[in-house]
């Protein structure tokens, strides 16, 4: 029971961390998305234990780690935010639905610092600092999993599956990007440095 009130208290925090950025439609069901992954994740869980602890452990922290996308999309757009914020004059905003996200910026009128880049090469790092930022928020968040595991296995390994999870999904996904047909706007960059 511990456990699935941590659950809960985690995808809460993510939720309300989020919601000042979602889309109206998520916006309106952001807590009780966190409610029915919990239940779905006690249903398994109670489910699971009297066959296997460990495969129901499992299966919880897979679980976990896949409500845990809302909070790591969010990681992925501050970073875009954060870099356009840098190098473009007006304010750029983020929207977020629980697994997507896009950052809106006007790269028509760079800042001092985006004008000494250039305007390609402010595009460029603004599409790289999303999974940049997603990617080193993630390795620190899979370190301290590791240092927590010891003492309190069940937060360490919720905490390592999600952004163990979400490591290979920064590494895969940029490189499946570049040789798509529909290219994701972060990745244009890829394309043009190939090209």
């Amino acid at each position: 029971m511990q456990s699935s009130l941590a659950i809960l208290s985690g995808s809460l925090v993510l939720s309300a961390a989020c919601r000042p950025f979602a889309t109206s439609e998520w916006k309106k069901r952001i807590y009780s998305d966190s409610i029915a992954w919990t239940g779905a994740n006690l249903a398994l869980r109670v489910v699971l234990a009297p066959f296997d602890a460990k495969i129901a452990e499992l299966a919880s922290n897979l679980l976990f780690a896949g409500d845990a996308q809302k909070g790591f999309t969010l990681l992925h757009e501050m970073g875009h935010w954060m870099a356009a914020k840098l190098l473009v004059k007006k304010e750029p905003s983020i929207a977020l639905n629980h697994f997507t996200g896009s950052t809106s910026y006007y790269a028509d009128e760079l800042s001092p610092l985006g004008q000494i880049l250039g305007q390609r090469a402010a595009v460029c790092t603004i599409a790289l600092a999303g999974p940049l930022f997603e990617f080193l928020a993630t390795g620190a968040l899979f370190t301290a999993g590791l240092s927590l595991q010891p003492n309190h296995s069940f937060l360490g390994n919720a905490i390592l599956w999600s952004s163990g999870m979400n490591l290979v999904k920064c590494t895969v996904y940029p490189l499946s990007s570049v040789y798509s047909e529909n290219l994701s706007n972060d990745y244009v960059f890829l394309r043009q440095l190939i090209s």
